[in-house]
């Protein structure tokens, strides 16, 4: 909302039920070459996302690709495979995922608190700030899931 319409939706009530980040920085740095052309293939190159309730299956598919063989990572993306037995190792790598985007929300939350006077408005520096904040806490809530 806040990059298409310049606004952001209120916490109050529970927050934002459609609120979601994209991952995309912070796992596909995490594949090779070879891993984002089988995943072009299949049509799973990008659009990982994170919303208040779980990260998409795109997301698990591409973190999938990096924990199992080839042929089984060709099962799990066609159904025949569900990956419970490892999603523990799908977890590590995303809450890892997780972490580095949480530090670089604090690097902007920290960035946004030290603009000058002379750098927007005080509404704009707020509102930018909120939002950071509201990222922070889908990457928290996301953590705090996989660590049950």
């Amino acid at each position: 909302m806040l990059a298409e319409y310049g606004f952001i939706l209120s916490d109050e009530g529970g927050g934002n039920q459609w609120d979601e980040v994209t991952l995309d920085s912070y796992i596909l740095p995490l594949l090779s070459a070879k891993q984002k052309e089988r995943l072009e293939e299949r049509g799973f190159l990008g659009k990982y996302v994170l919303d208040r309730n779980e990260v998409c299956y795109r997301t698990q598919v591409a973190l999938q690709i990096l924990v199992l063989p080839a042929r089984k990572w060709e099962r799990f993306v066609d159904g025949m495979e569900d990956g419970e037995k490892d999603q523990g190792a799908v977890d590590k790598l995303l809450l890892k995922a997780l972490k580095r985007f949480e530090r670089d929300v604090k690097a902007n939350i920290e960035a946004v608190d030290g603009l000058g006077k002379d750098m927007g408005t005080a509404s704009q520096k707020a509102t930018l700030r909120r939002r950071w904040v509201q990222i922070e806490a889908l990457l928290q809530t996301a953590a705090d899931r996989i660590q049950y």
